[in-house]
């Protein structure tokens, strides 16, 4: 696996949390739908990812893909809680899978509370 710095990563996923829940008004806590987006790095293998993907069982879905925007892998969260802990786990648990295969994080976000 690359080099990667969790540490800024969690930092900046509990500035995002802080944040959202400050601006607009979220509570901590709330369950949520989260997303974790990754795109290929590069010299991804999109194949050996998916497959990765499919055996631990995560939900995943694509968009974009051509050459002016790299196609997105989205792994897709139900029932997390809105806090650090509960986001950065399943954000690290992607961002560990997705560099195995040459890809790297884009972000997440998550569908609004109650929908």
């Amino acid at each position: 696996m690359r080099d990667w710095d969790f540490e800024s990563q969690q930092r900046d996923t509990a500035w995002v949390i802080d944040d959202v829940s400050k601006t607009q008004g979220i509570s901590i806590g709330t369950p949520i739908t989260l997303e974790v987006q990754t795109v290929d790095g590069g010299q991804g293998s999109r194949a050996e990812y998916v497959a990765t993907l499919e055996t631990r069982q995560l939900k995943h879905s694509f968009f974009g893909g051509d050459e002016d925007d790299p196609e997105t892998i989205t792994v897709v969260f139900p029932d997390t809680l809105f806090e650090l802990s509960s986001i950065w786990q399943r954000e690290r648990l992607v961002t560990e899978v997705a560099l195995q295969f040459g890809y790297v994080p884009d972000g997440w976000g998550f569908w609004e509370p109650g929908s």
